[in-house]
């Protein structure tokens, strides 16, 4: 039980046993204390800690996306009249360098007049005699000319 004093609040335990009567009583003064000093530790570490996370996991997805923001760039640069934009490889993460290098084999082939359209994609569509709209538009085209 709980009891209020001139010296403050006190927390009191009594046992008894057949031999013997113990009676504990505890200061809460210097619990409340300490738990006042935990509090405040907590309100500063916890907020600096969310923080500190927070500020981590930013800078991995910006490292991640940065290979992607590369390649989107090239892309968004590509018109009729340059097709000489390339990604670079050195810099790219292993999990886009085969994609990069799709990308760069579809410009090199356009822009040196490599690349033959499929006869059954010209009858369907005549947009399919653009050889920009055929590899921009068709990101499978090594499986189907692989079979």
């Amino acid at each position: 039980m709980t009891q209020q004093t001139a010296s403050g609040r006190w927390r009191i335990g009594a046992a008894t046993t057949p031999f013997a009567q113990v009676a504990i009583a505890v200061s809460l003064n210097a619990v409340t204390q300490e738990m006042a000093i935990v509090r405040n530790i907590f309100a500063v570490t916890i907020p600096g800690v969310l923080l500190l996370v927070a500020g981590g996991a930013w800078a991995i997805a910006g490292s991640s996306l940065s290979s992607i923001q590369r390649l989107t760039q090239v892309v968004a640069n590509v018109t009729a009249n340059g097709l000489e934009q390339r990604v670079p490889i050195e810099s790219a993460d292993l999990e886009f360098i085969e994609l990069i290098q799709v990308f760069n084999q579809g410009n090199c082939a356009i822009a040196s007049g490599r690349f033959k359209p499929r006869s059954a994609l010209t009858r369907t569509n005549p947009l399919h005699h653009d050889p920009v709209f055929y590899y921009t538009k068709t990101p499978t085209h090594r499986l189907r000319d692989s079979a």
